[in-house]
C-alpha cells in the first residue's frame, strides 16, 4: 500500500499527464466518437500538459463546434469541464476512465441547442495504432427522453426565441437610453448657441437705427425657434406645425432658407423682398408670407407656424426622412398685392399649400 501511495503522489495530473515512468503520458492529440439526447459524431482533444497540477486543453467536434477544458483527477478518473465557444455557447461535465491509449466515458451539458443527457464518450490516442472502442446502445430511459424532447423541442425552442428577443429588446433600450443621453448633450449645445445668436442680433438690432436693417434683424430673430423642452432639432432647421400642431414642414435656415416637407421633398423657399419674408414656390409662384412666425396665405389667412407663435401645443416631432435634391428655381412672379392680416385659419391644410411651389 506504501509502494502504491508514493506511486500516487508521483502521478501529478493521473491520466492526463502521468509523469510517472511506469506509465505512458497521453499529452497530445486523441481521437474519438459522442452521442447524446441531442447529437452525436467525432471530436478531437489536445491534452496539454499539466499547470499546477490540472489538466486542460483544446477541443472541436465534426459539428463544428469547439472551446477549451480543464479538469482534475480524482484515482483513476478523470473530470473535465469543457467551454463551448462561439455562436452556440455552452458547457459541459465529461467524466473519462482511461486504459493504456483508450479512454470512455459519460457527459452532460447544456448549449444553445438545449440540455445534453445521456452523453457517452469513446476516444483513443490519435496515432492509429488503436482506435476508440465502440459506443454502447442507447439505454431504455435514453430513447424515452429522445422521444420526449422531439415533442418538446419546438416549445423549448420558441421558448428560447422568445427570451432572446426579449434580451435584444432589452438592449436595444439601453441603448436607446444611452442614445438619448448624448442627444440631451447635443440639444444643450444647440440651445446654447441659439441663445449666442439671438444675444447677438438683440445687440445689433440696438446699435442700429437704419429702419429696414432693423426689420431685417427682427426677421431673423423671429426665424430663429424657441429654446423649449422636446426632442432636439437640427441647429439650422425650424419646424412649421399645422392648424392641428402636427409637424408638417421645415425651413433650412442654412440651406439658403429652403423649406422640405417632412418626408424630405423640398417645395418652396423664403425669399426677402425689402422689409417682407416671401414664401415663393420652386415653380416660381408667390405662395404667400412669413411673418412674426407664421405663414400666411394670398387671402392673408394663417396656414402654418413655428413653435412658440401660436398659443397651441405642438406634436411630438418624428424622424425626418433624408432630404431629397433640390430642383432649380423658377423665375419668381410678381407677388400678389398684400392682404390685411386675420386670425382665422386658412382652409387649404399646410401640406397642400406648400405642395403647391412644386406643382
Amino acid at each position: 500500500m506504501r509502494n502504491h501511495s508514493v506511486l500516487a503522489a508521483v502521478l501529478l495530473c493521473s491520466a492526463i499527464s502521468a509523469w510517472a515512468q511506469s506509465r505512458p503520458s497521453v499529452v497530445g492529440p486523441w481521437e474519438g466518437n459522442f452521442r447524446d439526447s441531442l447529437s452525436s459524431g467525432t471530436l478531437h482533444f489536445d491534452f496539454e500538459a499539466c499547470s499546477k497540477g490540472h489538466p486542460g486543453g483544446r477541443y472541436r467536434t465534426s459539428a463544428g463546434e469547439s472551446g477549451s477544458f480543464t479538469g482534475r483527477e480524482k484515482g483513476q478518473v478523470l473530470k473535465l469541464t469543457l467551454t463551448q465557444e462561439g455562436t452556440c455557447q455552452g458547457y459541459y461535465t465529461v467524466t473519462l476512465r482511461f486504459k493504456q491509449d483508450t479512454g470512455t466515458g459519460t457527459y452532460s451539458g447544456r448549449d444553445c441547442q438545449g440540455q445534453h443527457d445521456y452523453g457517452v464518450i469513446s476516444i483513443a490516442r490519435a496515432n492509429g495504432k488503436q482506435s476508440p472502442a465502440p459506443l454502447p446502445p442507447r439505454t431504455p430511459s435514453e430513447l424515452d427522453q429522445i422521444a420526449w424532447w422531439q415533442h418538446e423541442e419546438p416549445i423549448a425552442r420558441q421558448a428560447a426565441e422568445q427570451n432572446r428577443e426579449g434580451y435584444e429588446t432589452e438592449q436595444r433600450y439601453k441603448e436607446a437610453q444611452a442614445s438619448a443621453s448624448e442627444n440631451e448633450v447635443k440639444k444643450l449645445q444647440m440651445e446654447n448657441e441659439l441663445l449666442e445668436r439671438k444675444v447677438e442680433l438683440l445687440k445689433k438690432l440696438d446699435a442700429t437705427t437704419d429702419p429696414a436693417e432693423r426689420e431685417r434683424l427682427r426677421r431673423e430673430i423671429d426665424m430663429i425657434p424657441a429654446v423649449e423642452p422636446g426632442p432636439p432639432a437640427q441647429l439650422s432647421e425650424t419646424t412649421l406645425f399645422d392648424s392641428q400642431g402636427a409637424p408638417v414642414a421645415y425651413i433650412d435656415t442654412k440651406d439658403e432658407q429652403t423649406i422640405y416637407l417632412w418626408k424630405g421633398q423640398p417645395v418652396a423657399y423664403l425669399f426677402a423682398d425689402g422689409q417682407e419674408t416671401l414664401v415663393y414656390g420652386f415653380n416660381g409662384r408667390h405662395l404667400g408670407w412669413f411673418e412674426a412666425g407664421l405663414i400666411r396665405d394670398r387671402d392673408g389667412s394663417i396656414v402654418g407656424f413655428v413653435k412658440g407663435a401660436v398659443p397651441m401645443t405642438t406634436h411630438v416631432e418624428p424622424s425626418k426622412e433624408p432630404k431629397e435634391l433640390k430642383p432649380l428655381a423658377g423665375t419668381r412672379r410678381l407677388p400678389s398685392p398684400k392682404p390685411l392680416y386675420n386670425d382665422a385659419w386658412a382652409s387649404v391644410p399646410l401640406g397642400v399649400f406648400l405642395s403647391r411651389g412644386r406643382e
